[in-house]
């Protein structure tokens, strides 16, 4: 794949500000709330019965997630950094304190965080609800920085990719450029690209 056309499959135009929810509690069936570039969340809802969603990074307010949660009687039991910059952790202790999910990170980052329920590794494979969550191992960014994949199709990679540009190493904890090619090259690159790249 060329790397032009992945970084033009980025969605999300504030990066390292994407919260989401996903949850699955039936065939084509599912709650998304994104946080758009306005800076509010959006919903799409076609859930019936009760759903099990995961966090992916606590960056923006988290009034407006936790509403929606309480609206759709969603039960929050994971939330995923993908690195430990303020700007995806700021509101851990907030969205786990209201709804007793577990913040999970990388193992590197994890000294850098407080209230750490799961450190990862890298090659963890999940069942949340009826969901998958791979765990990718990407570090740049951060030495911890790490990839997951969402039910085989859609991709969250932090701030290891911006829309036309790619994660600096000169920030706190970072990994080496080196790394940060290889993370891009040998693993984003191998994506399929019908993937959804946020």
């Amino acid at each position: 794949m060329d790397i032009r056309l992945f970084l033009q499959g980025l969605n999300h135009e504030v990066p390292g500000m994407a919260v989401s929810v996903y949850t699955e509690s039936g065939e084509d069936q599912a709650v998304r709330i994104r946080r758009q570039g306005d800076g509010h969340f959006v919903a799409r809802t076609h859930v019936n019965g009760v759903a099990v969603p995961m966090v992916v990074d606590t960056g923006a307010d988290p009034a407006p997630l936790l509403q929606a949660a309480r609206d759709h009687r969603l039960q929050v039991t994971h939330i995923f950094n993908t690195h430990f910059h303020a700007d995806h952790t700021q509101y851990n202790r907030e969205i786990a304190g209201a709804t007793g999910a577990k913040v999970c990170i990388h193992r590197a980052d994890a000294p850098h965080l407080d209230g750490v329920g799961m450190e990862l590794e890298g090659g963890e494979k999940m069942t949340i609800g009826e969901m998958t969550v791979e765990v990718v191992h990407i570090p740049g960014h951060t030495a911890g920085q790490i990839l997951l994949i969402i039910n085989g199709e859609e991709a969250f990679t932090g701030d290891t990719l911006f829309r036309g540009s790619v994660g600096g190493t000169r920030g706190p904890g970072h990994g080496t450029f080196e790394q940060l090619r290889a993370s891009i090259m040998d693993k984003l690159m191998g994506l399929p690209k019908e993937f959804v790249v946020h």
